[in-house]
């Protein structure tokens, strides 16, 4: 069913796009006739319009436009069960991480100003102890970085996926009520 909805999406945009360029070809060919002054040609374009129940067509693109709607809410249920397994794996990753970093910048605070109450004692420069502290291994430079907290998957922009679909079939599709050509 996808696929036959698909197929039909799909032709009956290349039937309102082929459709717009030969008006456009012929508009600028009558033109370009008409700028070299020729009154009468061979050629001749014959449309024949036929009439179109406003009401029903619009029905009809709602209709359609709410089963993709539906379509796409589905495939990305589908794909959100995934994301959000592999979202929990990394939360989970980045929780310990961080407890861990967490744990490493506590007991390095406190080695550093147990370094420090030392060397004050002392009275040694701010140059010697910090050379002390890269030597026995107490800078905060060993600090890990942070890491970011993931994000969670987006959720589904039902509002957004109607703009695409709205626009879509404006661009692409004749007008409920247009006459059919």
């Amino acid at each position: 069913v996808r696929a036959k909805r698909q197929q039909l999406k799909q032709t009956g945009a290349t039937e309102y796009q082929l459709m717009q360029n030969i008006l456009k070809t012929w508009r600028e060919l009558k033109q370009l006739r008409e700028d070299q002054e020729y009154s009468c040609t061979t050629s001749q374009l014959v449309i024949h319009r036929f009439g179109s129940d406003a009401m029903i067509e619009q029905s009809l693109r709602d209709r359609d436009i709410e089963a993709e709607l539906m379509e796409r809410r589905e495939d990305h249920e589908a794909t959100m069960t995934v994301e959000i397994l592999q979202y929990q794996q990394e939360l989970a990753e980045w929780k310990a991480y961080n407890k861990e970093r967490k744990r490493t910048v506590r007991e390095l605070s406190r080695k550093d100003s147990v370094a420090s109450h030392a060397s004050s004692a002392v009275e040694s420069s701010t140059n010697v102890a910090d050379t002390e502290a890269m030597a026995t291994g107490n800078s905060t430079s060993f600090i890990p970085p942070k890491k970011p907290r993931p994000t969670a998957p987006p959720s589904f922009d039902e509002a957004r996926a109607r703009l695409e679909l709205l626009e879509y079939y404006r661009l692409n599709h004749r007008k409920p009520g247009d006459p059919k050509l």
